[in-house]
């Protein structure tokens, strides 16, 4: 019985240290915080639904360091377009797959393609057009 007991108690601070061990990482809503330059738009020119490599458009550096987007943690932005500034709210929706921006009294929903520490592209079916629009955090 006792070796039992003893067995018991090194098994489980083996998989208390295995646990402990384990690296938790941000989830992807954290990542939205912060200053993001837009570096790159894409229309879906042939309605494929996919962002193909030739659909894509790099904004040069010149242009893209005017135009910023900053979300901030009270669920507030901001969005610079060269001197133009307007400030709106945003929030998730449906399990954080897509970002719902409201600005003077518009709702603006994106989905969510990707979201990582550096890469944040949102894609927006307005329209009845499919576009991207992909940024970079500052």
């Amino acid at each position: 019985m006792r070796t039992f007991r003893v067995n018991s108690c090194i098994l489980f601070f083996v998989i208390l240290a295995i646990a402990s061990c384990k690296k938790s990482t941000p989830s992807a809503p954290i990542y939205l915080i912060g200053i993001w330059k837009f570096t790159s738009v894409a229309n879906d020119d042939n309605h494929n639904g996919i962002m193909d490599a030739s659909e894509v458009t790099s904004i040069l550096d010149t242009v893209s360091a005017h135009i910023l987007m900053t979300y901030n943690e009270d669920g507030t932005f901001i969005q610079t377009y060269y001197s133009s500034i307007e400030r709106g709210t945003w929030a998730y929706e449906y399990n954080n797959t897509y970002l719902k921006e409201i600005t003077h009294g518009n709702i603006y929903q994106y989905k969510i393609d990707n979201l990582t520490s550096s890469i944040f592209t949102i894609r927006d079916t307005s329209g009845g057009k499919t576009s991207w629009t992909i940024s970079t955090k500052q």
